[in-house]
């Protein structure tokens, strides 16, 4: 899956408006068995796993028992450029480790002999 769908853009786009608003508990996703919320908004489960398969959150998880998720760079990225969910899911398909630079994905230089 590679299409941005409405509900992952509407999530992406409340979580960096809560954060630029400062309302960092309403910037992120909690998730408490199959029920999940952003604010005070219910988020489906399937929309949260489409997020976390895009890499576009991250866990933040504090070892209680409800999983927390915030926005990521990547996640940033596909908001600001929808497109780029196809991108960034061909290099998850491609393995190894990826960044975004001025909005092109750029794969980590694989690690030399002898490199710590």
């Amino acid at each position: 899956m590679s299409a941005v769908t409405p509900a992952m853009a509407r999530c992406l786009a409340e979580m960096i408006e809560a954060e630029s608003e400062e309302r960092f508990e309403d910037a992120e996703i909690v998730c408490d068995g199959q029920s999940c919320w952003l604010g005070d908004r219910r988020v489906r489960r399937q929309t949260v796993t489409a997020l976390l398969r895009l890499v576009a959150i991250s866990d933040r998880n504090d070892g209680g028992s409800v999983e927390r998720y915030a926005i990521n760079s990547v996640g940033r990225s596909i908001h600001a450029d929808p497109t780029m969910a196809t991108s960034v899911a061909v290099a998850i398909m491609r393995g190894g480790g990826f960044t975004i630079v001025d909005g092109k994905i750029e794969p980590f230089p694989a690690k030399q002999a002898g490199a710590v």
